[in-house]
């Protein structure tokens, strides 16, 4: 195992003289073999565990920093495996706010009365945005595997992007991520990789929810 991480590292220090760029965060390089761009941190799981990864898995950041692709930082999931993992990262922050209630002193009811009704809608607004973020990937899902067999029925290898066009960008989307397409990361082309390799997940894990630090702040004002 020692010298697969050592191959890897070789390979990571490699990318400085390859043709790299950035996509949803992550890091990709130019496969000339291949003849398309890959995903640095699949590459480098692939090295480590010395096999392609299996379908349906991904692959975790575990310090959830997306350019930190380290062998040490990976580890190889199922979907399933990896989106418990943000999902329940997602309650934490919820758990979070609840705890500070708990820990701070009493306030007087007036502000006790306002706090709590922060808190409700703060809580209701979280939650409010996460059912909407399931709903939206739920949806794109099947619309992009829709997609995928419509373009793959036309026998092209590589085209303008089905999703938003070709124009890189979901206008109805600006709110996540710049309203980059979640398709063709914003480029307006895709081939069969893009299909195959979008994460959701990619666009909605770092969304910043800013009631959270509404919230926060509120309540720092009490005190």
């Amino acid at each position: 195992m020692g010298w697969l991480k050592e191959k890897s590292r070789s390979f990571l220090r490699s990318l400085y003289h390859l043709q790299t760029k950035m996509k949803n965060g992550y890091l990709q390089f130019f496969d000339s073999m291949k003849g398309s761009w890959q995903w640095v941190h699949r590459r480098v799981a692939e090295i480590v565990t010395g096999k392609p990864i299996p379908p349906d898995h991904e692959v975790h950041h575990i310090n959830r920093k997306k350019l930190d692709n380290d062998p040490d930082n990976l580890k190889v999931l199922t979907k399933e495996e990896h989106r418990d993992i943000h999902r329940n990262e997602r309650k934490e922050k919820v758990k979070k706010i609840s705890k500070k209630l708990t820990t701070k002193k009493q306030p007087t009811k007036s502000s006790l009365d306002e706090i709590s009704k922060n808190f409700d809608n703060t809580f209701k607004n979280i939650n409010d945005i996460l059912n909407n973020m399931e709903k939206i990937k739920k949806d794109e899902t099947k619309r992009i595997n829709d997609l995928f067999a419509i373009f793959r029925s036309s026998g092209n290898n590589r085209g303008s992007c089905p999703r938003c066009g070709g124009s890189g960008h979901l206008q109805q989307y600006n709110y996540y991520c710049g309203g980059v397409c979640f398709l063709c990361g914003g480029s307006g082309n895709v081939g069969y990789s893009n299909f195959t390799e979008y994460n959701l997940d990619d666009f909605f894990d770092d969304l910043n929810n800013p009631q959270d630090n509404d919230f926060h702040d509120s309540y720092d004002d009490y005190y």
